[in-house]
């Protein structure tokens, strides 16, 4: 099976790069020093990104917990299945992975942190198939092996360090635009002779420009923010694509093309707006249906 080459993961450590570069240079003010010590700063955070505390961070806020004992041996029939399926196509799956429940309402699934793959306990219900379900496993299973939970983990932590900077900035920039709205409104007093009206006014006059200054630079930095949501929001779709392909590769197209009509019909994913098609995190529905069921006709006529 070919190798997914991750452009998320490529983005969001390059965004994370320029981003601790800036932090760097800010504070040592020499680019040859901060060009190495942002790239230590980086892999701080990919192995930070790596640790088991993420996986029970993410399973303590999210609330998911050990399947009871019914929902555990159809979870491991159909995990075993897919695990089987993975190992004759090559791929490497780690044993660390573990299946968890959560009880949100929904046929959903999800990947996350390093190790945990969790099926909302709707998906398993006795009207949905085991095909359906090993459909979603192998797709969530193609997150770990391509690397998107590391990827999106790097995407947060830009995310964070991009926050914090926003507002150490708006912070500075409030100070400094403070005492100079003051120092300049204090030279109107004085040399209106005392006038107090006149260093009031001046003071206002200052203030003002400087707060019109200080929404430009945050809409210029909500901007980026933005931009960089959009750009990996992009490889989010792509990624599910290739999960998709991954899953239809291990035979389990068709299971995964029901589910995705089921879960269409539940969520009301049909929608192509702007924002949808800008800012989803998951590509249309009926795109991942027609290159699905692509993948489908692919194998029913290699079997044949």
């Amino acid at each position: 099976m070919k190798k997914c080459l991750n452009g998320g993961f490529l983005f969001a450590a390059a965004f994370n790069y320029f981003l601790l570069f800036i932090v760097f240079l800010t504070f040592t003010d020499e680019a040859r020093m901060a060009l190495p010590l942002a790239a230590g700063a980086l892999v701080i955070l990919y192995v930070l990104a790596l640790t088991p505390i993420v996986d029970w961070y993410y399973r303590m806020i999210l609330e998911l917990r050990e399947p009871n004992t019914v929902e555990g041996e159809r979870l491991k029939r159909v995990w075993k299945t897919v695990c089987n399926r993975a190992e004759k196509a090559s791929v490497l799956v780690k044993k660390s992975i573990r299946l968890y429940v959560s009880d949100e309402d929904g046929l959903n699934a999800f990947a996350a942190g390093t190790r945990t793959i969790a099926v909302h306990r709707e998906l398993l219900s006795n009207y949905i198939s085991d095909e359906e379900i090993a459909g979603v496993l192998a797709h969530e299973l193609a997150h770990h092996v391509h690397g998107d939970t590391t990827s999106l983990l790097m995407s947060l932590q830009g995310t964070v360090i991009f926050g914090i900077m926003r507002i150490f900035l708006k912070a500075i920039f409030w100070m400094v635009s403070a005492i100079i709205a003051f120092v300049l409104a204090f030279i109107g007093f004085m040399a209106t002779d005392g006038n107090l009206e006149d260093g009031i006014g001046w003071y206002k006059i200052v203030n003002y420009i400087i707060d019109k200054i200080s929404g430009i630079i945050d809409l210029f930095l909500a901007g980026i923010a933005s931009l960089e949501t959009m750009i990996s929001r992009f490889f989010a779709r792509q990624q599910e694509f290739a999960a998709d392909e991954f899953s239809g590769m291990l035979g389990y197209a068709d299971g995964l093309i029901i589910y995705c009509r089921r879960h269409a019909e539940e969520t009301k994913l049909n929608k192509l707006s702007v924002e949808y098609l800008l800012y989803g995190t998951h590509p249309p529905v009926e795109e991942r249906i027609t290159r699905l069921q692509k993948i489908y006709q692919i194998e029913k006529q290699t079997k044949q």
